[in-house]
């Protein structure tokens, strides 16, 4: 069976074209024998969370606390992925076919994440695949 994490950030774009793209690629999935989590980065969430919603799971994690960041924009996003990569060791238990999908590829998955979910999970299963 398939795993798909589909990542999404929280922004005014994912309430309009990226929202509806994911709202439609979930419904279209739903009866599938894929399992679909969407990853909603930088949520308005103030903690972690995870909810089910019509057998589709969405893990909404929150931006980094106002107190922790880094005047240097480009070092906060490096850490922020980092924790979203340790997160995401944590959270995925089967490592068999997992599908990584970025559907805001310039806003919410640089080339950091990508390199990094890479080297985890295609360390542990050579068939982790990243789309998007």
């Amino acid at each position: 069976m398939v795993n798909l994490y589909i990542f999404n950030e929280s922004n005014r774009a994912a309430v309009y074209g990226i929202g509806t793209y994911i709202r439609e690629l979930t419904n279209a999935l739903k009866k599938s024998d894929i399992n679909v989590c969407v990853v909603h980065l930088r949520s308005e969430k103030l903690d972690e969370e995870t909810a089910e919603m019509n057998g589709i799971h969405h893990w909404s994690l929150p931006p980094p606390i106002s107190q922790y960041i880094s005047s240097d924009w480009n070092r906060q996003n490096e850490l922020y992925h980092q924790n979203i990569v340790y997160l995401l060791r944590l959270q995925i238990k089967n490592t068999d076919n997992l599908v990584f999908h970025n559907s805001t590829k310039i806003a919410c998955f640089p080339e950091t994440i990508h390199t990094r979910i890479c080297e985890y999970f295609h360390a542990k299963n050579k068939n982790t695949r990243i789309c998007g």
